[in-house]
């Protein structure tokens, strides 16, 4: 536990209701902020380890909100207590990359519910990691840990219905805020003994009303008592059940500060989170070091956010009642303040925050100037949450005023499978171009979105003739987009089955890739991806088992990508095991990695999920859902418009079929989808793609089942 700042008295009877419910598999202090829940919490641990009981703990943060995390982050500290457990659980972590929560937390409940030993795990702040699996996760951990593990949880509000009934089941025990609040002689014990202040009865029972027992309230009518000259004036104003008493006593704080340290805390209020170097340049002085070191020793409210005590923020009250005294105090000079941290945060590559800050100063024209700056940092880094965020707020008839943000949303629509979206930003673009030189960079743009609209959408000899023209006309480009374009042009020969130069094409991607980590793993992981399948259409299968490994570690850096990206290559990695009789391995990708919704990425990913299941289905003698995963996802490619993967699902069902002796049915849907006709075999000519040959070898498979073997033989040889 962080040690707790300021005078606290000891609560024996509830540090033994926690304790003494070892009778339930878990404890849940759950409360609003500032009813201490930590430092019960805190108080439990040392009385526990006071009385040499194996007892660990986890503190959570807001960035915690990965599930694989939260798993490996009580793994961990179960074993700082016993060194030798979780063994499988940790060399799953290690070598099994690109597998989902299901299988680490069905490994970790092996593990724990076999636990024999008593132990206690305290997990702090856990409302900070609550993604919406972490409530159905815990709750297996409740129920199916050993009756040994005892959890202690502190939250800020949990609402599930499942804890309920766990409650119900006498699996939980709740301490609430009704429990938490500090009754009227716990108050007249932590003025007089712990914040050593002589207040008569009147006083204090005027001071119990008012913060109706909440700690952070006490704690705050302790400070503005400690700096007043007259008790009696400072609890008259906080007599009374006023729902601004917390508001008041906040101020009461405030008032008490030096001008210079008043100033800083109202003006460094619009910032969630600050350092020295940016509190300097918002306030154009060099004191902010300082100032912040002593912010932190008189215990005003400034939580750390790393241990160098680099960053910081307010406690979310304190921050929210500094920006209304900001309103009150210095109302002309807050558009400026915004203005200039959203500069900084732009300036130094984070464009999240600067966003933030130009939303909320509500000027359309200088958030569309800011993100014309950072949309291709947000874009490249594979953020595409915060990236829609901001395009959604220019009009739709503003579009065309704007014609570099409307081509940055393209690539975003294409990365999604919003084709036609894409294509209307495209042609409303070209529409409104004109032909001076100023607008080279947007002919430049314009021609790099149309080869990776033509690429996504499977018009691979479009995407292969357009990159060489991008090539030829703007080679000596730098950056990510140049990057791209090679990556473009390697996959698309690979899938013209030109192989000739494909090293030398992937080289010259990596070499125009940006070199900071978080551009880089984001360009990398879909250029591994495709080198992989550049070696997989070629039958090198470790070597694209290579490429997708190293995408699939890029891929855990990514923040905000769309769920497909992220999985892209762990699918990939499964049909590989297919491929190679490795099915349990196969098997345990695919559903670590459910491609449910529309997911963005590289449709091939989209395909190979399709594939393998179904395949996998059929390696069981499982023919009805081997069936039923093509017949169902055959729709969805259909209303994605992507043509090219219904085919290869069609062939697939089609072979299908044929293993089952069905023949009728398997030329029924080659006739329904289209693919050839019984007078018009296939004819491969030049230009010839992967792709056609899946309907070439769909073809052949069909006419063998009637020994038309000679047709057969004359086009698999063209």
């Amino acid at each position: 536990p962080t040690p707790q700042h300021g005078p606290w008295i000891e609560r024996p009877h509830l540090v033994d209701a926690v304790i003494n419910a070892v009778s339930h598999q878990a404890v849940l202090i759950c409360a609003p902020a500032g009813y201490g829940k930590t430092l019960l919490m805190s108080q439990v641990f040392n009385r526990l380890a006071d009385r040499g009981e194996p007892v660990t703990w986890v503190s959570f943060d807001r960035q915690d909100t990965y599930p694989q995390n939260f798993i490996f982050y009580l793994m961990t500290a179960l074993r700082r207590i016993f060194p030798d457990f979780g063994t499988e659980f940790f060399q799953l972590t290690q070598e099994r990359d690109g597998l989902g929560v299901d299988i680490f937390l069905h490994t970790a409940l092996a593990e724990l519910s076999s636990l024999d030993k008593t132990v206690f795990i305290c997990l702090d702040d856990l409302h900070n990691a609550m993604a919406d699996q972490f409530p159905e996760m815990l709750e297996k951990l409740i129920r199916y840990s050993s009756r040994s593990l005892h959890y202690i949880v502190t939250a800020r509000e949990i609402k599930q219905s499942a804890f309920w009934q766990l409650q119900a089941e006498n699996h939980l025990y709740v301490v609430d805020a009704e429990k938490l609040a500090f009754n009227s002689d716990e108050t007249q014990k932590y003025f007089s003994s712990e914040a050593n202040l002589n207040l008569n009865e009147h006083q204090l029972t005027a001071i119990f009303n008012a913060t109706e027992g909440w700690c952070m309230g006490l704690q705050l009518a302790r400070l503005a008592l400690m700096r007043s000259s007259d008790p009696d004036k400072v609890v008259k104003e906080f007599s009374g059940r006023n729902v601004d008493v917390s508001g008041y006593l906040l101020q009461s704080v405030l008032d008490a500060q030096q001008p210079h340290v008043r100033k800083f805390l109202l003006k460094t209020s619009i910032l969630d989170r600050f350092s020295a170097q940016n509190c300097d340049a918002l306030l154009g002085d060099s004191e902010s070091s300082k100032l912040l070191a002593f912010l932190e020793q008189s215990n005003l409210f400034l939580i750390r956010l790393d241990a160098d005590g680099t960053w910081f923020r307010y406690h979310h009250l304190f921050q929210k009642f500094l920006q209304k005294q900001l309103q009150i105090s210095f109302p002309n000079e807050i558009t400026s303040l915004q203005r200039n941290a959203c500069l900084w945060f732009q300036e130094h590559q984070l464009p999240e925050e600067a966003l933030g800050l130009a939303r909320s100063m509500g000027d359309l024209s200088f958030i569309l100037k800011i993100f014309s700056a950072t949309g291709d940092r947000l874009a490249d880094s594979g953020n595409h949450h915060i990236f829609r965020t901001i395009v959604e707020l220019v009009p739709q008839e503003m579009r065309a005023e704007f014609p570099h943000i409307a081509l940055k949303q393209v690539w975003l629509e294409v990365m999604n499978w919003n084709f036609s979206e894409a294509q209307e930003l495209l042609e409303l673009v070209a529409n409104n171009q004109t032909n001076d030189d100023e607008n080279k960079s947007l002919s430049r743009a314009l021609l790099h979105r149309r080869l990776m609209l033509a690429f996504h959408h499977g018009d691979i000899k479009t995407a292969a003739d357009l990159a060489d023209t991008w090539l030829e006309k703007y080679r000596e480009s730098r950056g990510y987009v140049t990057g791209s374009v090679y990556s473009v042009l390697l996959l698309s020969r690979s899938y013209l089955l030109d192989n000739a130069g494909g090293e030398l094409v992937s080289q010259n991607a990596c070499r125009f890739y940006p070199a900071d980590s978080r551009r880089n793993d984001s360009a990398m992981a879909w250029h591994s991806c495709i080198i992989g399948l550049t070696h997989e259409i070629r039958g090198e299968l470790s070597a694209a088992l290579s490429g997708y490994t190293d995408a699939m570690r890029r891929t855990k850096n990514l923040i905000g990508a769309p769920p497909g990206v992220t999985a892209m290559p762990a699918i990939f990695t499964a049909q590989i095991y297919y491929e190679q009789n490795d099915l349990d391995k196969a098997q345990w990708l695919i559903d670590a990695n459910p491609a449910n919704e529309k997911p963005g990425g590289l449709i091939e990913y989209y395909l190979s999920y399709i594939l393998t299941r179904s395949r996998l289905y059929a390696v069981e003698s499982d023919a009805d859902n081997s069936l039923r995963v093509l017949e169902d996802r055959l729709e969805s490619s259909i209303a994605y418009d992507i043509p090219w993967v219904a085919r290869e699902i069609n062939a697939e069902r089609i072979r299908r079929e044929l293993t089952q002796g069905h023949v009728k049915e398997a030329n029924a849907i080659a006739v329904k989808a289209g693919l050839f006709s019984e007078n018009n075999p296939p004819d491969p000519q030049v230009g010839v793609t992967t792709w056609d040959a899946t309907v070439v070898i769909t073809w052949a498979r069909l006419k063998l089942e009637s020994s038309q073997h000679k047709a057969v033989v004359h086009v698999l040889r063209k």
